[in-house]
């Protein structure tokens, strides 16, 4: 559905603006990054592996291996990555997502 809405400019001159009130969502492709430990059904990984990294809150993914060592990589490279520029920020962080 789309509204018509008229306006007058100074100089009276009309404008006339399409408005739809509910925007066209844009799809998003979401890639699927996988190794060769990962088990996929409907894009959930079932079993995280050692060297996996997860994301969200808790015990569980705080004691997780992967994520231990994604933090220690990032605790090594921390004073670096402060005193880094930007190409060299970017540098790092590219560095260390290669890394794990």
């Amino acid at each position: 559905v789309v509204v018509e809405r008229a306006a007058v400019v100074e100089g009276g001159v009309s404008v006339s603006v399409s408005v739809s009130p509910t925007p066209t969502p844009i799809p998003i492709p979401i890639p699927t990054m996988m190794n060769s430990h990962t088990s996929i059904h409907k894009d959930w990984i079932e079993e995280p592996q050692p060297e996996d990294v997860m994301s969200g809150r808790g015990a569980a993914v705080n004691t997780h291996m992967g994520n231990r060592q994604f933090r220690a990589l990032c605790f090594a490279r921390k004073a670096e990555f402060d005193a880094g520029n930007h190409s060299l920020k970017r540098r790092i962080a590219t560095e260390i997502v290669a890394a794990t």
